[in-house]
């Protein structure tokens, strides 16, 4: 899980572009005029720490434009993921709304179905 740019795959059948993050119009939804809602680019981080501030790791970042990947789901599954550390509280909880929301594809949002309750 590395901020840095995926090497080119020996069978060719993965491009390293996959991992690459370029912005586009959805990434500007909600009101995020000029300001990239999936926080791209990334900061530089030279090496991986642990923040007691916010509580958080924070990943090491070579390249402000790669999504955080796992090299070896970048190989085998040939698609383009995204890494994150979500270890409890307000992170976790919006993980497992987002993942709700993605699977379930409902015309209610889950929050609006938790208000129902």
């Amino acid at each position: 899980m590395f901020g840095k740019r995926p090497p080119p795959s020996k069978s060719g059948r993965v491009p390293a572009p996959s991992s690459l993050h370029v912005c586009r119009p959805v990434c500007h939804k909600y009101g995020n005029i000029g300001k990239c809602r999936f926080l791209f680019p990334h900061d530089i981080v030279e090496a991986s720490y642990y923040d007691e501030e916010s509580n958080s790791i924070l990943l090491s970042v070579r390249d402000p434009t790669v999504n955080y990947y796992n090299p070896y789901i970048l190989v085998f599954c040939r698609h383009n993921h995204d890494l994150k550390c979500i270890l409890s509280g307000k992170s976790a909880k919006s993980a497992m709304m987002y993942i709700t929301d993605y699977i379930t594809k409902s015309e209610l949002k889950t929050y609006q179905i938790l208000g129902m309750l």
